[in-house]
């Protein structure tokens, strides 16, 4: 069911002028194309802080010295799991002897207390250290499937508004 507004109304997404001609207003386009295209920048910011992280940061050896844990769910299915996160102790370039967590947790990081392990920290910085691995990218590639899986949404929803405005009468 559609929702007369009237031709004097600049309020509408999609309107029949008098003369049988077809509108499709700035609104309803954005609107079709909000979810994949704010998908898509999330992603890409998300890939280039990812990157920025990788490549800004530098490896060093680093030696498990504590291991935080707590109970947590997973949010999908609600399986209760326990959360891990590791502490390490390293020595950085200027010879300071520095613990750090890298501010994540999954159950996969359980290392053993005493394990030894390439880490990345950023130099002159007290920021959190960055575990390699596929942690480090996993949200920016959920985003970006949610980008790609929103996308034909769009494209149909594209073809079926120019083919409304096709049907108009021609003048």
């Amino acid at each position: 069911m559609l929702i007369h507004v009237p031709i004097s109304s600049k309020n509408w997404l999609w309107r029949t002028n008098p003369d049988g001609t077809r509108d499709i207003s700035w609104r309803m386009w954005l609107l079709v194309w909000v979810l994949p295209g704010t998908l898509a920048l999330a992603a890409i910011g998300l890939i280039g802080e990812a990157f920025y992280k990788t490549r800004m940061s530098t490896p060093v050896t680093a030696v498990v010295d504590k291991v935080y844990s707590w109970p947590g769910t997973v949010p999908i299915t609600g399986e209760e799991v326990i959360n891990y996160s590791p502490r390490f102790v390293f020595t950085d370039e200027t010879g300071r002897v520095t613990a750090a967590t890298s501010g994540q947790s999954d159950p996969s990081l359980n290392f053993a207390v005493g394990t030894e392990m390439e880490i990345r920290y950023f130099p002159g910085s007290n920021a959190n250290i960055v575990i390699p691995g596929p942690l480090n990218w996993f949200v920016a590639k959920v985003i970006a499937l949610l980008a790609v899986a929103a996308l034909p949404f769009s494209l149909v929803l594209t073809w079926w508004l120019r083919h409304w405005q096709k049907r108009g009468r021609k003048t």
